[in-house]
């Protein structure tokens, strides 16, 4: 139960402006869970978070039937979503500052946890990084 109420809530998160892996991780190791951020006060959550637009953010989410939707919708389609609190997760990731909340994975989820190269880029590069 706590499993599925975690990844409804990361899929929910995953999807909000407000909150980003940068804020959400460091209130996360702080509170010591989701449940237990979610668990918070109004006045802590945004302290926590950084404002009291963040905290009503975070609190829609175990609420978020668009996000449940959204989530049906992709993997109907054959992406499977790997929330961070999912075992297929990979540790290597986990383990990094703030890890994405969800990753979209096609094929075989046993791949995660093998060696793994990764290509990390820009949006917004600046010319010298396209020529290096």
């Amino acid at each position: 139960m706590k499993d599925a109420f975690r990844r409804k809530v990361a899929i929910a998160w995953s999807r909000e402006r407000e909150l980003t892996p940068q804020r959400l991780w460091p209130a996360l190791r702080e509170r010591g869970g989701v449940e237990e951020l979610l668990g918070a006060g109004e006045e802590e959550l945004s302290r926590l978070l950084g404002s009291p637009a963040r905290a009503r953010a975070a609190r829609r989410a175990p609420e978020d039937g668009r996000a449940e939707r959204w989530a049906l919708e992709i993997e109907r389609s054959g992406v499977q979503l790997v929330t961070a609190f999912d075992a297929e997760y990979p540790r290597p990731l986990a383990e990094i500052a703030d890890p994405p909340l969800v990753l979209f994975a096609l094929g075989n989820l046993d791949r995660l946890r093998g060696p793994a190269v990764a290509v990390v880029g820009s949006r917004n590069a600046t010319r010298y990084g396209r020529d290096v």
